[in-house]
């Protein structure tokens, strides 16, 4: 029986390499073949975690989510309407009981009131302060964080809120870390190598994708003594391969000559650098005005209608091949509208993606093609980088963690320096390959703690 077995595996793989070669998708095979040994070893080896201070910063943060919670409860009640407000106890205080406590019979009763962990009752008050019902990407009622940021500009109140949430699941965040971290300290995720439609890689448990960028959480991941952390970050990745795909010959000129594309940008439109940035990503891949003006006040930058189209006008203008490009998705996205199964190809890997349905339209196939390629290159970098790691050994430097475009490797102290440029060069190789004449740049820096790398 096990002979069989094996004889079919043979067959098999015959007829499914020939599938591969038919549908193109061998290179994506290769590449994602190489990039499994490190993948592997991401898994055995994780983060190294310091659990009191860790455990310092929950602390911390449910601190924080007590005052942004009296604090949220404050302007929301200001904003209701006369008749609406918040419900409050005999002495005035609010009333923000989850359920009903005590018995009507002694006496002791006292109705639950105002329940910010409610989704239905935030929903019910934030329809009353904005004038409309908050929805998802899917058009769906949601206080949601994807539903809040689309009308974060319309009110402070929920700009207070959606940092109350951050906060909460920073919290949730710390907790599910505690769970999972072993004895030695360690947090090993669990990867998922093909974990989007666009080929980038997820992890859960935890998910190390949604680790904030807080210094006071990311400097709980400490090296265990006598190493070193080294990490390196590709700089601005999506925006150098969207200028390298659209050939943008404003974009490609801004990194040649080394510049921060945020302050560039600012500086051509004549607006300040907050704002510059949020048009960068939040006009990339073919957002209108008002996506814009949602992204823009996720992040705190409020805006008006009249200045949204004016931004997005302007950089449309400085970036000329960005929008030439984006007008050739839309095309592409109205041309194939009957087709029963459309598809677009992600540069790198060529790894195909389908767009039935809703999903052809011109912001995915602008996001497709560039944070695919994105996922592809860092996966080639792992790949080439596995067979350096393999010739020095695991017990000199160990692949920790892939977070978006970031690598983090622990180091013998001794030999951080070498390894710092060894990284460095190993994810720039793999990018400058698909920039054409956009410049690669990968940032490396060497520290005990997760915070003074990154």
């Amino acid at each position: 029986m096990l002979a069989k077995d094996i004889e079919v595996l043979l067959e098999l793989d015959q007829v499914l390499e020939r599938k591969l070669r038919n549908a193109q998708l061998d290179r994506a095979f290769t590449l994602e073949c190489r990039a499994l040994p490190a993948m592997a070893q991401m898994w055995r080896v994780g983060l190294p975690w310091n659990r009191e201070e860790l455990d310092q910063c929950r602390i911390d943060y449910e601190d924080d989510i007590k005052e942004l919670g009296n604090e949220f409860i404050r302007e929301l009640d200001n904003d209701l309407p006369s008749g609406k407000k918040l419900p409050r106890n005999e002495d005035g205080s609010f009333n923000l009981r989850a359920k009903d406590q005590g018995s009507k019979r002694l006496g002791t009763k006292k109705y639950a009131g105002f329940n910010i962990k409610s989704s239905k009752q935030l929903l019910e008050k934030l329809e009353l302060v904005l004038g409309y019902t908050p929805v998802n990407n899917d058009g769906k009622p949601s206080v949601a964080k994807d539903a809040l940021k689309n009308c974060a500009a319309d009110s402070p109140t929920i700009q207070t809120l959606m940092t109350w949430k951050r906060r909460e699941k920073r919290r949730q965040m710390i907790e599910s870390i505690q769970d999972k971290m072993s004895n030695d300290g360690f947090v090993r995720a669990s990867y998922m190598q093909l974990g989007a439609d666009t080929g980038r890689m997820s992890s859960i448990k935890p998910n190390n994708q949604q680790i904030p960028r807080d210094s006071e959480f990311r400097q709980c991941v400490q090296a265990p003594q006598g190493w070193k952390i080294v990490d390196a970050d590709f700089s601005q990745m999506e925006l150098r391969l969207a200028a390298a795909l659209a050939k943008d010959k404003n974009m490609t000129a801004a990194f040649q000559r080394g510049e921060d594309l945020h302050d560039y940008t600012a500086e051509q439109m004549g607006c300040d650098r907050q704002i510059a940035k949020s048009a960068n990503f939040g006009l990339l891949y073919g957002a209108g005005a008002e996506g814009l003006r949602k992204y823009a006040g996720s992040s705190g930058v409020i805006m008006t209608n009249d200045e949204a189209v004016k931004i997005r006008d302007n950089w449309l203008t400085t970036y000329s091949g960005i929008r030439d490009w984006q007008r050739e998705m839309n095309y592409l996205s109205r041309s194939t509208e009957g087709d029963e199964w459309p598809e677009t190809r992600v540069p790198v890997s060529n790894m195909r993606r389908f767009l039935k349905g809703d999903l052809n339209r011109t912001t995915v196939r602008c996001n497709t093609p560039i944070q695919g390629a994105g996922a592809a290159i860092l996966k080639c970098a792992l790949g080439n980088l596995w067979d350096k790691v393999k010739e020095t050994g695991e017990d000199k430097v160990r692949i920790a963690a892939a977070v978006h475009d970031e690598l983090i490797l622990l180091v013998k102290e001794d030999l951080a320096d070498d390894w710092a440029e060894i990284l460095k060069t190993t994810m720039e190789n793999a990018e400058a390959k698909w920039l054409d004449d956009v410049p690669a740049l990968a940032e490396v820096s060497i520290g005990d703690r997760w915070s003074e790398v990154h």
